[in-house]
């Protein structure tokens, strides 16, 4: 792209994020689905007027999984309190697991079963839309207002989970891409046995990388001013991730590990943390403004029905994966959650740039790629236009 075209693109940008902080309160819609609105109608008048955006599905896909991907995650992990989150992390930590995993496996076999097309849309197919739509996003969450109005503890409870389902549903989504790609299915044991070793090393690789990173980045950042510091941990977290990546580990889970520990010692309304608040407001924004830039009307009229059963099913197996977790847990814990507080964390759980990210992986050599681009964008979408704005009319301020 050239210099000019970078430019006016910038501009652009810029333009429809001042419009969407300036409207979304004045006709109460969140900022992100006015983002998203604003993006779909810029881009759709462009093209009429016969003007190519430039918008590439390989260019989207680099952007989202190369750049906006790790400082989403690094700043939702900067910005998390870690101390409420340690006592917190047993109600956390399962729902980004076992809570994942449940959402994944329900989701899938409501696809396959309700789509009924084991030739077009298989089990492959119904578990990698599993996981993609099981992973709930930091970003997504944590810019909506309402977040604000959730009593703390549960507020961290989403944002935890959020930020820690990440890594499983990555991980998770790259198992089951690798026994999809398997051109033996008798081999399917021996991939999957590969796949958990993949699994191990990806986890413990990004461990690795981030601890590194993260020390680092404490002992660079003393005594520095916060642009520095700012500076500082964007170089960190880009390189951990990309390094990770390099060598086969979970680049999502270096940026997490490194945001956790660069955050852990910033102050709370630090300069720093403000600055990294900024520029997560604006990658964010930046998304959902490019998704409702790349979004197309055949998705819609080709996929809607097997949009609609996404949704039902993810909506479906969302719940049952909350008051499966945190009601088992009410017999052991010694501050269990009501029923009330279950029913808001299964409404308030939104899909965002991890489930764009990871569906922009797919190959197109994959018969039912489309269809589950089609699904992932109409999940997300929902949440968009139809969960986000009537959250503030079913939370009542704590």
């Amino acid at each position: 792209m050239e210099v000019q075209a970078l430019v006016v693109t910038f501009a652009a940008l810029s333009l429809l994020l001042f419009s969407a902080g300036w409207l979304a309160p004045r006709i109460h819609l969140p900022q992100p689905t006015v983002q998203f609105l604003l993006g779909a109608v810029a881009a759709n008048t462009v093209v009429a007027f016969g003007v190519d955006t430039g918008l590439r599905y390989q260019n989207f896909h680099d952007l989202v999984f190369y750049l906006f991907l790790p400082i989403l995650v690094y700043t939702a992990a900067f910005e998390i309190n870690g101390n409420a989150l340690r006592r917190q992390i047993s109600g956390v930590g399962s729902l980004a697991v076992f809570g994942l995993l449940v959402t994944t496996g329900l989701t899938a076999v409501c696809l396959f079963y309700a789509i009924n097309h084991p030739t077009g849309f298989p089990w492959a197919a119904a578990l990698l839309t599993g996981a993609l739509l099981a992973a709930t996003d930091p970003a997504a969450v944590t810019s909506q207002s309402w977040i604000h109005d959730v009593k703390p503890r549960l507020a961290l409870l989403l944002e935890g989970e959020s930020l820690l389902n990440d890594a499983t549903a990555v991980v998770l989504f790259t198992v089951i891409l690798s026994l999809a790609l398997s051109p033996d299915p008798a081999a399917g044991g021996a991939v999957f046995l590969t796949a958990a070793g993949t699994f191990v090393r990806e986890i413990l690789g990004g461990l690795f990388f981030g601890l590194v990173a993260g020390f680092v980045g404490q002992r660079l950042s003393r005594r520095q001013v916060s642009t520095a510091q700012l500076w500082i941990g964007m170089g960190l977290a880009l390189g951990a991730y990309h390094a990770s990546l390099a060598v086969h580990a979970s680049g999502v889970v270096a940026c997490l590990v490194c945001g956790l520990m660069l955050g852990h010692k910033a102050d709370e309304h630090s300069a720093v943390k403000q600055q990294w608040s900024f520029l997560a407001d604006t990658t964010n924004g930046v998304l959902f403004i490019l998704m409702g830039a790349t979004i197309t009307v055949t998705m819609f009229t080709e996929r809607w029905l097997a949009i609609i059963i996404a949704i039902a099913a993810v909506v479906l197996a969302r719940f049952v994966s909350v008051h499966s977790v945190l009601g088992a847990q009410t017999l052991v814990s010694t501050h269990p959650s009501t029923l009330e507080e279950r029913n808001l964390i299964g409404l308030l759980g939104m899909r965002g740039a991890i489930t764009i990210a990871l569906v922009l992986v797919l190959p197109v050599e994959l018969p039912y790629w489309w269809t589950i681009q089609s699904i992932a964008y109409g999940v997300v979408l929902f949440d968009l236009i139809i969960t986000a704005p009537i959250m503030p009319l079913i939370i009542r301020p704590n």
